[in-house]
């Protein structure tokens, strides 16, 4: 199998990966890569299109058609008058919300969950676009499409899809990259190189959790990094782009501040108020205080040492995970288990993306909304894997 095809989800729709037991059947070569032949053409044809129809038919029937559970109204607020929400501020999400007020009909916070509904939908179709159904490997790109189903179909997602929150554009941003991903690791251009960055640019901008998830991005990539060696001009430049998408959002919220006090929270009217709403100071205050309550209660005896009580919030990981994404926290242990006979440095890319923001949810009390964004690079990837694969496997025997 060559290298390129062992790069990052088996490469995209232009590589050609193997699947183990293929090269015996073929007498030592690789099957040819292209579309699934006859009838079957046509039905994979539509499958895509027919499950986003389905997908976003459910995610409809599901939206809340008021305001409900979160911070939402105050981001819809925030977004109508054009204020600042709470830190970081999420400056990109209030000024796409913004766009979405422009609709004729619908009430604003009908509109908000709308937003959250097409982010979701929008996810779906990118992630969809990570693995095409192929002949090569068709049982991988179904039983990735059905890890894709289950995980729509947790609760969490159902929840954070129909209201209006910011986690459901943070699976647009998440499944955005992915997709960019797949390309780089396809193509290796400069162009995918300084796409790729300037969209982590944006999520990271948006959402600070995402930008844990980019060590073990980084990971996955770097046989394609070695390959095309890059000029360390193109890699400074890459960075810039990066950095710029990261900061330009928030100069919108300082344009905004110069004109009228903004609503909710801090004035970003001066730099240094700006930093402390993109730093996210508030929380960091609100992490001590929440250490020093823990501690005071121990003193007190009133509570159990705040180690302890840290890891019994650890230990209760698999019961959270099965309780918000049902088979889909179930489909990762095959999933991972794949991972290390196929590849270590993939098992460890993807670990590390899933550990750094999932010990942040869990060790500062994000733990009932953070796994939606956690969970979501493990969760597909163990779905496709889990569920794909064996029947490859049984339909070979």
């Amino acid at each position: 199998m060559s290298s390129r095809s062992q790069i990052f989800f088996w490469g995209s729709s232009h590589a050609v990966p193997t699947i183990p037991g293929q090269e015996a059947q073929s007498g030592g070569h690789t099957a040819p890569a292209g579309p699934v032949p006859g009838w079957k053409c046509l039905c994979f044809e539509w499958l895509d299109p027919l499950l986003l129809l389905l997908i976003g038919l459910f995610l409809i029937d599901n939206m809340y058609p008021f305001l409900w559970w979160g911070d939402g109204p105050e981001l819809l607020t925030a977004a109508r008058c054009k204020g600042v929400a709470h830190p970081t501020g999420y400056p990109l999400y209030l000024v796409l919300l913004d766009w979405f007020f422009l609709l004729p009909f619908g009430s604003v916070a009908w509109k908000g969950n709308l937003f959250s509904v097409t982010s979701t939908l929008l996810g779906v179709f990118f992630l969809l676009r990570v693995m095409p159904v192929r002949k090569d490997r068709l049982w991988i790109a179904l039983g990735w499409r059905l890890g894709i189903l289950s995980l729509i179909a947790s609760p969490i997602f159902q929840r954070q899809s129909s209201l209006a929150e910011v986690y459901a554009l943070s699976f647009l941003f998440l499944a955005g990259i992915l997709w960019r991903a797949v390309r780089f690791a396809d193509a290796g251009t400069a162009l995918h190189l300084i796409l790729l960055a300037g969209l982590c640019g944006f999520a990271v901008g948006h959402h600070r959790l995402l930008g844990l998830m980019l060590p073990g991005l980084g990971l996955s990539l770097i046989p394609r990094l070695r390959e095309q060696t890059f000029s360390l001009r193109m890699i400074l430049f890459s960075g810039l782009v990066f950095g710029f998408c990261l900061f330009l959002p928030y100069t919108l919220l300082f344009m905004r501040a110069q004109g009228s006090p903004p609503l909710n929270w801090e004035d970003p009217s001066s730099l240094q108020n700006l930093w402390r709403i993109f730093s996210a100071e508030q929380f960091r205050i609100d992490q001590k205080v929440q250490r020093m309550q823990l501690w005071l209660a121990y003193e007190k005896g009133l509570a159990g040492h705040p180690w302890r009580v840290i890891l019994a919030e650890i230990s209760s990981i698999p019961h959270l995970w099965w309780h918000q994404f049902l088979l889909s926290s179930f489909l990762i242990v095959p999933g991972v288990f794949w991972w290390y006979q196929r590849s270590a440095r993939l098992l460890v890319s993807s670990l590390t993306a899933w550990f750094l923001p999932a010990f942040l949810s869990f060790n500062t009390r994000w733990a009932i909304v953070n796994p939606f964004i956690s969970s979501a690079l493990p969760g597909c990837i163990g779905n496709r894997l889990g569920l794909g694969l064996p029947a490859g496997a049984f339909k070979r025997f």
